[in-house]
């Protein structure tokens, strides 16, 4: 092989390796098909084709790439996702330990008897108490209440000199499947203590049957006393049965009946929209974004979402709060409720461009939205509406979904990388007299770029520029659209990109290139992104060597 031949391909390669890496990745393609290398002056160095979505991947592979329909045909967009707050069961309810009476205990006075002679007697007396306890449920109103676990204790104590018997009856509380009234029968020696444990798993308080009829009441008896006589033994004036009911460790399970209002703060709760989350200069208006609170409710109570602000944090640092109408504290999103348990309800809160500034907002390029808002839940006592539940196996819960349509336009959105560059020494450079690359594209793709490349030294300080100032640097010219801004002809174009003398002198200083790449829609309207979207291109080099007998 002649060492013509060699030395030609060498620099030829050296030299499309300036260009290309540069055009290249500038246009963010990957290597090219079909390379040829050949010792003419013109060289095609290769031809490809890419679609909108091998671009968008080139810039991040991450990105959420969806479509939507609009105006009858699919449009790209960009579709981001995050779980928010949830909110369960303990949230809403709590149950305090508490007792009755809340101190002490409560006496059943017992009627003084004489029996003056030791005979073996049992006396039937005429004493009862029947009474009602208003017990805690964190300030809700309810007919129905299922536990989880807890305990309820009676605490008895006798200051009677005999033995005492009596029935203990709670009809609010149910047991078993066959939700039988909770009854038990006490039989106390002379001045003796007793204490009955309940667990509260598996059964209920039913407060509003026909019997009782009163949110939140505990209604309990004791009934049929009977005083054991066996010796001579008088009772005397304040003896008593004494009692006292805990109820203690309360797990819920299901409630029924009327919530008191509260508010739920929803704090720290954020999205990120990694198509900001970088460096990029420019603006980008969206024409028709959209963000939705999703909220999915498995807890049947009347819920509100008041969302009081969102604010953006941009790559640099600002802050931007968005505004509109959405932001109205008188009146909350209402979130749909379940009819029954077991069922979940999607509510969708949306904020667009009717209702906020969402289109200028996003061109601030906020990377994260951050949310000030709180849930408002219960009716309190409103008897005209249905009854509320909730039960420990649902819950609510909300997520930020951002859709954002490329229904859009760009105007300096510049993109910047750096690399480093092929060796290409003084002698390559002595034998190059100048060189030409051309681009060829047939753009079906609405958006333009503009292409520079910065050579920069091993300190990456700028020693040469591709363009300079007063020369177009337009490689790509933008498809043409119509008035609804979808594609409706193809762009071709031819670009020259001449290196002269004084830059290839330059070539063996250069350690890094810069590339500058900035992309637009071509006009202020905004233009959409379709699938179908292409872009061919072709790639060619021509040089000019030198030739002498050293080569």
């Amino acid at each position: 092989m002649s060492p013509h031949y060699l030395r030609y391909q060498r620099l030829t390669f050296l030299l499309a390796i300036s260009f290309l890496f540069g055009a290249c990745n500038a246009l963010m393609t990957e290597d090219l098909d079909g390379v040829q290398l050949k010792t003419s002056i013109a060289l095609p160095m290769g031809e490809t084709q890419y679609t909108i979505e091998n671009l968008l991947d080139q810039m991040d592979d991450e990105l959420a790439i969806e479509e939507k329909e609009i105006g009858g045909k699919k449009v790209l967009q960009f579709a981001y996702e995050q779980d928010l707050a949830t909110v369960d069961l303990g949230d809403i309810v709590s149950v305090p330990n508490q007792s009755f009476p809340a101190n002490g205990f409560q006496d059943i006075e017992i009627t003084p008897v004489d029996i003056p002679v030791p005979i073996d007697l049992t006396l039937p007396l005429q004493v009862g108490l029947d009474e009602s306890w208003d017990m805690d449920f964190g300030g809700n109103k309810l007919d129905e209440a299922r536990f989880k676990s807890g305990v309820i204790t009676i605490e008895l104590a006798s200051t009677v000199p005999v033995r005492l018997d009596a029935d203990f009856d709670l009809p609010s509380l149910k047991t078993g499947t066959s939700e039988t009234p909770f009854s038990r029968h006490i039989s106390l020696e002379p001045f003796g203590t007793q204490i009955i444990r309940m667990p509260l798993a598996g059964n209920k308080f039913l407060f509003t049957d026909e019997n009782i009829g009163v949110r939140n009441q505990l209604q309990f008896s004791f009934s049929n006393f009977v005083l054991n006589f066996t010796s001579n033994t008088t009772v005397q004036a304040g003896s008593a049965l004494r009692f006292r009911i805990n109820v203690a460790n309360v797990v819920p399970d299901v409630f029924l009946g009327r919530f008191a209002k509260r508010e739920i703060s929803l704090d720290n709760q954020s999205i990120d929209i990694d198509v900001f989350d970088n460096e990029l200069l420019g603006n980008v208006f969206f024409a028709d974004p959209t963000l939705s609170l999703i909220v999915d409710n498995g807890i049947g109570l009347y819920m509100a979402a008041d969302i009081r602000s969102i604010t953006g944090i941009s790559s640099n640092g600002t802050f931007t709060e968005m505004d509109g109408t959405f932001f109205n504290e008188d009146n909350p999103h209402e979130i749909l409720r379940p009819s029954t348990k077991g069922q979940q309800v999607e509510t969708v809160i949306s904020l667009n461009k009717s209702n906020s500034n969402l289109p200028d907002f996003l061109s601030k390029m906020p990377k994260r939205l951050m949310f000030d808002a709180k849930f408002l839940t219960g009716t309190g006592e409103d008897d005209n509406l249905p009854q509320e539940f909730i039960d420990s196996n649902t819950t609510l819960g909300m997520k930020a979904r951002a859709e954002l349509p490329l229904d859009l336009a760009l105007a300096g959105f510049t993109y910047t990388n750096t690399a480093e560059a092929e060796d290409f020494d003084e002698e390559d450079a002595e034998n190059i007299e100048e060189a030409l690359l051309k681009i060829t594209t047939s753009n079906k793709i609405p958006i333009g770029m503009k292409l520079q490349i910065n050579f920069l030294d091993a300190q990456k300080k700028q020693v040469a520029t591709l363009f300079d100032e007063n020369t177009d640097n337009t490689i790509i010219k933008a498809a043409q659209t119509g008035s609804d801004g979808f594609v409706t002809e193809a762009t071709k174009q031819e670009a020259r990109i001449y290196m002269g003398r004084e830059l290839i002198d330059k070539l063996p200083d250069v350690k890094h290139y810069e590339i500058v790449l900035t992309i637009e829609t071509g006009g202020s309207d905004p233009v959409k992104f379709e699938k179908s979207n292409t872009i061919d291109i072709q790639l060619a080099v021509q040089a000019k060597f030198k030739v002498n007998e050293d080569i």
